[in-house]
């Protein structure tokens, strides 16, 4: 059993506390927010332990790692405290605020003998497994253009409504769906190259993005960022790889298509859970154990070409 403590119980906090907690291997030793009422619910609802204050919590020799999953602006300093109390860390993405912030994050992490993780769940995913043993088959022959696509008919969707996820500094779908692919792409190809891009942005100058047009390049491949917000048409968002003989889709977070000039075939996946198998991941790292880990490199790269999408 290793001890996690969780601070910030906000939407994807609060989703994530119950799979730690039916981990047969990770006991939840308490929980922060600071909505202390929001705390004592969902303290109430799934059995666990508030504590008063973080302090508490990184003094408490029973928490060996901490889930970070407070607004990307507080990352930076909360991360540095959590592996200054000697725990190991799993961080929401974006890893951090700014490029420099991210940087600051990554090269402390490389100078501590600590786990760090970020939660990126495609990247244990079904579809993502599956994705690259098709290219790894060259199952569409040469790949000649990747494209990442998101239609968003509004932003924020109204389930994730909070104080900042339509913020021009913290939030906008660049941020918060775009890093997903992101990190995928970076994992599969290499680093990318941002050539140039167009981000608008609405009269309200505090607001988040509502177009991105942007090109770049992996290795002589070209790359094709393109998002919209405010459109008249259901959300729909895919990475798509196209190839000399034929194109892989992507789509909206977990279905996977193979396309060549005859078909459509959708992939049949497994129907294992992701964030499970991050969060499993995670566990075996703090163990010992060796495993593939998206870390704080990885989430370095990530936001380098976020921040340069938005210019």
């Amino acid at each position: 059993m290793i001890g996690i403590s969780i601070i910030g119980l906000g939407a994807i906090g609060e989703r994530l506390l119950p799979i730690f907690k039916d981990h047969n291997e990770i006991e939840i030793i308490s929980v922060y927010d600071i909505d202390q009422e929001k705390t004592i619910e969902i303290c109430d609802k799934y059995n666990v332990k508030p504590v008063a204050s973080i302090s508490e919590m990184l003094n408490d020799d029973a928490v060996q790692a901490v889930y970070l999953a407070v607004p990307p602006k507080f990352h930076k300093d909360l991360a540095l405290d959590i592996m200054n109390s000697g725990k190991h860390i799993l961080c929401e993405k974006p890893l951090a605020n700014t490029i420099e912030e991210a940087e600051i994050m990554m090269e402390f992490a490389k100078g501590k003998p600590l786990i760090n993780g970020m939660n990126f769940p495609l990247y244990y995913g079904p579809a993502y497994k599956k994705f690259k043993e098709m290219l790894n088959e060259k199952k569409i022959g040469k790949i000649k253009r990747i494209e990442l696509n998101g239609i968003f008919p509004d932003w924020p969707r109204k389930w994730q409504i909070n104080p900042w996820i339509d913020s021009k500094d913290q939030g906008g779908f660049v941020r918060e769906i775009f890093t997903h692919f992101i990190q995928l792409i970076h994992d599969y190809f290499g680093l990318i190259e941002i050539n140039d891009s167009n981000a608008v942005y609405p009269e309200d100058p505090k607001k988040s993005e509502i177009d991105i047009l942007a090109r770049g390049q992996i290795n002589n491949i070209p790359l094709v960022f393109n998002g919209m917000t405010g459109i008249g048409h259901k959300e729909d968002l895919k990475l798509s790889i196209w190839g000399s003989e034929g194109v892989i889709e992507f789509v909206n977070w977990r279905n996977l298509f193979l396309i060549n000039r005859d078909q459509k075939i959708q992939i049949e996946l497994d129907p294992y859970n992701a964030t499970y198998h991050l969060i499993d991941s995670f566990r075996k790292a703090v163990e010992g154990e060796p495993v593939q880990l998206v870390d704080f490199e990885a989430g370095y790269h990530a936001v380098r070409i976020v921040e340069e999408l938005l210019g």
